[in-house]
Parts: C-alpha cells; sequence; structure tokens
C-alpha cells in the first residue's frame, strides 16, 4: 500500500472511530434517560449528528448498537478472565468496569429489560463463545468447555445483574463482586 493510501485509510478509520463514537454517546444518553423500548434511532441520530445511510453503514439497527456496547464490556471480562486464566494476576479492570456500571446502574437496567432483554441474552451467549475460547487453549475438562463456558457467562452476569438492580441497593463494592466472579471462575476450573 502507497504512503497517500495509507494516510487515506487511517484519516477514514478515524473518522469511522469518531462517528460510531457519537452514535455510541448518543444511545448510551438516551438510554439514561429512559428505556431501551421508549427511544428510536432516529432519536440517536439526531442526537449524534449523524444521517440514517451512514448509521446503516455502521449497524444493522438498534439491536446491533446495544450488542455493540455489551461487546465492549465482554471483551473487558474476557480480558480479565484470559489473563487470570494465564496466572497473570488479577488487575483492577475487572472492578473498573463493575464499577462504571454500578455508577450507571439506570442504564444498564434500561439496557438489560423490555424488548432489550432477549439482545442481552444473545449478547451472553457470545460472551460464553469468548470464554470459550481461551478455556480451550487452557486444555482438557471434566465437562465440554462449551457447558463450562455458558455456565460461567450465566453465573457472571446473574451476580452483576442481581447486584445492580437490588431494592434497596446493594452494599457489596465492586471490588468484592469482582472477587465474587473470580472464586467462581477458580471454583469452575476446578
Amino acid at each position: 500500500m502507497s504512503e497517500p493510501e495509507q494516510t487515506e485509510r487511517c484519516v477514514r478509520d478515524r473518522r469511522v472511530r469518531k462517528t460510531r463514537q457519537r452514535v455510541i454517546d448518543s444511545f448510551a444518553r438516551l438510554a439514561r434517560e429512559r428505556p431501551y423500548d421508549m427511544f428510536t434511532v432516529t432519536e440517536v441520530l439526531e442526537g449524534a449528528d449523524v444521517g440514517r445511510s451512514t448509521f446503516y453503514d455502521h449497524y444493522r439497527g438498534k439491536d446491533d448498537l446495544l450488542h455493540s456496547a455489551f461487546a465492549m464490556f465482554h471483551r473487558t471480562m474476557t480480558d480479565c478472565f484470559a489473563r487470570e486464566l494465564n496466572d497473570e494476576g488479577a488487575d483492577d479492570r475487572l472492578e473498573f468496569v463493575l464499577e462504571h456500571f454500578h455508577e450507571n446502574r439506570a442504564l444498564f437496567r434500561n439496557l438489560t429489560s423490555g424488548s432489550a432483554a432477549h439482545v442481552f441474552a444473545r449478547s451472553t451467549e457470545r460472551y460464553a463463545a469468548l470464554l470459550a475460547t481461551h478455556l480451550e487453549a487452557r486444555g482438557a475438562a471434566e465437562l465440554p468447555v462449551s457447558h463450562v463456558a455458558a455456565m460461567l457467562a450465566q453465573a457472571h452476569f446473574a451476580l452483576i445483574r442481581d447486584w445492580l438492580e437490588s431494592n434497596p441497593p446493594s452494599p457489596a463494592s465492586a471490588a468484592q463482586i469482582a472477587r465474587a466472579i473470580r472464586r467462581v471462575n477458580d471454583a469452575a476450573l476446578r
């Protein structure tokens, strides 16, 4: 690839990242204000100052955008899981992400209930698939890897969801939830 082509590609990639970020920011603003079912793609586009065709160049629809938002969270959790599997030790990234979700509990509730619940469920299946790739690299287990990965994904999100949605609010900290997730992982991997 020639230097001018590389420069053009770099500029295009930067524009794509900025556009996606504006769309995600607009989506998050709306989701903090009201449930997922109560706002439209048109409102997301207006908030992002992005045209409809540009939006559909990046996403198939509102559910795809929601899945994309969950995917960022899953990548972080999967990375933490992989580091621990490889004996690189736990770090504070998982706690940081959990704290962010705790600070944005209303957003989480709005993005995991109503018609968003089916996206959350599919997203959890994709998270299990990410976990499975790391478990397969680890080697033999008593159960098929897909079963262990599904169990871990469900356990992680059941704990997180209960923590974030409890009423009255849970006294547990993000650090305590992260430790509990690590204990669940350790128990499942023994």
